[in-house]
């Protein structure tokens, strides 16, 4: 995991509670890039660390989903904090893609 592009999301979801704590954190364990889960069974609440630049936001979504844990859209609030979530998600995985124009060498015709 690169630590330069971990990103940590704290989301809210519905139904949470009939759900077994120790299996959302066997599930979420088992991908590769998803660490320090952290689950609040009283507000809904799941935050966990991922690398941005090799998981996508999406994927634990879908496993949290197969789960029967859907995400908390009721308020608007929590909408824009996912949509805010999702344009820090694609600004990391742009970064993480950029190739520099330069390595800090001087240009060829100043090169002797």
């Amino acid at each position: 995991m690169n630590l330069a592009f971990c990103h940590t999301v704290r989301l809210k979801f519905k139904q949470i509670s009939s759900v077994d704590e120790s299996l959302v954190m066997a599930c979420l364990g088992q991908l590769e890039y998803v660490d320090r889960i952290h689950f609040e069974s009283k507000k809904s609440i799941i935050s966990f660390r991922y690398d941005a630049s090799q998981l996508e936001l999406d994927i634990v979504i879908d496993v949290l989903d197969a789960l029967g844990i859907r995400l908390y859209r009721d308020s608007y609030w929590w909408r824009c904090k996912l949509a805010f979530v999702y344009y820090l998600e694609r600004n990391i995985r742009s970064n993480a893609r950029h190739v520099p124009h330069c390595c800090g060498k001087p240009p060829n015709g100043l090169r002797r």
